[in-house]
């Protein structure tokens, strides 16, 4: 009989990998609120490039057109996470969004200081809601696996 033998760390954490299903309405209400950081930042993006291309002719909307084309970047790949939080499947992958956000702290913030200074200052807006959403996943990791 070949028994796996865990230590306590471990034995707590496998009973709690066990005990969640993903998705639930957590992974839906995160995919939701990913969706909707996009949807901002489509709008702040769309507002820097407009903001930026007549600015242009004065030699200062480089930046701000600069800041609005990375920030449609940015909202494809929201776009492409939150269909991978909505499809999470598996308490691994949970912990695995969980750890991403964990992370993103010094991402925001770098976030909203470049578009504080170079984007118009439009997109603090962007990334105080991406701080709320950072905030809703850690606040309820246990029921993504993490």
């Amino acid at each position: 009989m070949n028994e796996e033998v865990y230590t306590g760390a471990e034995q707590n954490r496998a009973e709690h990998v066990q005990m969640v299903t993903l998705p639930n309405q957590t992974t839906q209400t995160i995919a939701n609120m990913v969706v909707a950081s996009a949807v901002i930042w489509v709008v702040i993006s769309v507002i820097q490039i407009i903001i930026g291309l007549p600015l242009m002719i004065f030699g200062i909307g480089f930046a701000t057109l600069g800041c609005g084309c990375w920030n449609i970047y940015a909202c494809i790949r929201n776009f492409k996470h939150a269909n991978y939080v909505r499809n999470c499947d598996n308490p691994y992958q949970g912990a695995r969004i969980v750890k991403a956000y964990e992370d993103s702290w010094g991402a925001i913030l770098l976030c909203l200081l470049l578009n504080l200074f170079l984007g118009g200052g439009i997109g603090v807006i962007g990334a105080i809601y991406d701080y709320i959403l950072r905030s809703y996943v850690l606040k309820h990791r246990d029921k993504l696996g993490g």
